[in-house]
C-alpha cells in the first residue's frame, strides 16, 4: 500500500515538475523575444534617427555653401561691375 501511493506520489511530483519546467521555458522565451524585439525596434529608430539627423545637416550645410557662394559672386560682381563703370566715367570725364 505504502508502494502504491509512494509510486503515485513519484509520478505527481514528477509530472508537476515537467509542467513547472515547460511553463518557465516557454516564460522565458517569451521574454527574450520581447526583449530582443524590444532591442531591435530601438536599435532601428537610433539608427534611423541618426542617418535622418545626418542627412538634414548634410543638406543644410550643402544649401548654406550654396547659397553663401551664390551671394558671394553675386556681390563681387556687383562691384566689379560698379568699378568699371566708375572708371569708364572717370576716363571719359577725364578726356
Amino acid at each position: 500500500m505504502h508502494a502504491a501511493v509512494w509510486h503515485l506520489q513519484a509520478r505527481t511530483q514528477a509530472q508537476t515538475q515537467a509542467r513547472t519546467q515547460a511553463q518557465t521555458q516557454a516564460q522565458t522565451q517569451a521574454q527574450t523575444q520581447a526583449q530582443t524585439q524590444a532591442q531591435t525596434e530601438g536599435q532601428t529608430q537610433a539608427q534611423t534617427q541618426a542617418q535622418t539627423q545626418a542627412q538634414t545637416e548634410g543638406q543644410t550645410q550643402a544649401q548654406t555653401q550654396g547659397q553663401t557662394q551664390a551671394q558671394t559672386l553675386t556681390q563681387t560682381q556687383a562691384q566689379t561691375q560698379a568699378q568699371t563703370q566708375a572708371q569708364t566715367q572717370a576716363q571719359t570725364q577725364g578726356q
